[in-house]
């Protein structure tokens, strides 16, 4: 066979495989429970973001006496469904839970904050992503008819070298001395904000070269910035978390249409021209999201410091407050420093409001965790522990929102 040939032969080897992976992406997105619950835990995150300065007063994160419950125990988010007047589970939609609607008339009929907790209002909206079905008025947001969607199946045989994206990536993650781990019925989250640093307090030895109170503050907090993102800088504020019920799907972005059994993701805002995170999202140049897959392997000892406060957080608007000694590294969730090889591109979050002008950088390589500790994922619930469901789609995996159209977007990559 020809040099010709052969060439042939493997184009269209490489296009069956891709067609095959394509089937296969189309029959795992029947399993995401991105419309079941995404729109509705975007009131959850508003409702604990707004007043959690406030609970976190009350016993490490706890609801205030008013709304907790007999049964509820100091530092989480429960007993909602006895301050909520909830639903006759006869009108309530297929497959959601009554709580998390409850949630949103709450929130809607006492959307109040506290003097002082302005930085924490929502990034929620209640709009949610209609590509592939849930309620007829989703398809009215104007973001669902752009092609700036995401997340996106990657092509790398199609991702273009850039010079820009060459040179690496400066990372400044430092340790964490308090940090919030949230449950709010569709996924976990980890929150730095309006976290100051505690090194003065907890660690002196850490700060003997710091010549200021601003300059301990800033130690405190996380940056990403140059390569891409040339010479602006981004600051870390939340880590989100997307998983499957099985090892063949949960990731939100997939590689040639395979997805991982997970995804993290690392949410960074403009802090030097923005003055909030929400003031930032949908402006050019305002919010950066880094993206890690993970595969079953060996166990990820950086997880375990954030893993064992899972237990905590098992049912939904849970929420732990964790502080010294159990200090939490980001670099953890990133792959090594010889393996950071990336993809970029121009997105959105997919997350409601779904906001565009989100850059992206998704990670080549991917991070392992055990498979004991993929488990410990899949035991969380996405249901308040009064609320118990009827059904048995009560866990909290399948977390993700399927891939959209690439449409004229442009993907680059830091390796040829």
């Amino acid at each position: 066979m020809t040099q010709v040939g052969m060439g042939a032969a493997t184009k269209l080897i490489w296009e069956e495989f891709l067609t095959h992976r394509a089937e296969e992406a189309i029959e795992r997105e029947k399993y995401s429970k991105y419309f079941e619950r995404a729109e509705d835990a975007s009131y959850a995150y508003k409702f604990i973001l707004s007043r959690h300065a406030k609970y976190r007063r009350c016993g490490g994160g706890a609801l205030s006496p008013p709304f907790r419950s007999g049964g509820s125990i100091g530092g989480s988010y429960i007993g909602l469904a006895g301050a909520l007047p909830l639903r006759d589970k006869s009108q309530q939609p297929s497959g959601r839970r009554g709580t998390l609607l409850d949630l949103a008339a709450f929130f809607v009929s006492s959307s109040s904050t506290d003097e002082g907790d302005g930085e924490l209002t929502s990034v929620g909206t209640g709009d949610s992503d209609n590509s592939q079905g849930g309620a007829a008025h989703l398809d009215e947001h104007p973001h669902h008819r752009s092609g700036s969607q995401s997340p996106i199946n990657l092509l790398p045989h199609l991702a273009t070298p850039d010079p820009t994206c060459c040179s690496s990536l400066k990372i400044q993650y430092n340790l964490h001395v308090n940090y919030d781990i949230i449950n709010i019925g569709y996924t976990i989250l980890i929150s730095f904000r309006n976290r100051k640093g505690s090194f003065e307090e907890h660690r002196p030895s850490l700060i003997t070269s710091l010549d200021s109170a601003t300059d301990i503050t800033a130690a405190s907090k996380s940056y990403i910035s140059e390569g891409v993102l040339e010479s602006r800088r981004y600051e870390l504020v939340e880590v989100w978390f997307h998983w499957g019920n099985e090892d063949s799907r949960g990731s939100e972005h997939t590689v040639n249409y395979k997805a991982y059994p997970m995804e993290v993701q690392l949410i960074h805002w403009n802090s030097e021209e923005f003055p909030t995170y929400e003031a930032a999202l949908g402006c050019k140049d305002g919010v950066v999201i880094t993206s890690v897959f993970v595969q079953i392997g060996r166990e990820n000892h950086g997880f375990n410091s954030f893993l064992e406060f899972l237990e905590d957080i098992h049912y939904m608007m849970r929420s732990k407050t964790v502080s010294e000694p159990h200090w939490l590294n980001p670099n953890c969730f990133l792959p090594s420093d010889d393996l950071r090889d990336y993809w970029t591109y121009s997105g959105s979050t997919t997350f409601p409001p779904i906001t565009e002008e989100v850059t992206w950088i998704v990670y080549r390589y991917p991070l392992t965790i055990s498979p004991k500790q993929m488990t410990q994922f899949r035991k969380l619930r996405a249901f308040t522990r009064e609320d118990l469901p009827d059904l048995m789609d009560g866990n909290m995996c399948d977390n993700f929102r399927p891939c959209q159209p690439i449409g004229d977007r442009s993907v680059k990559s830091s390796f040829s």
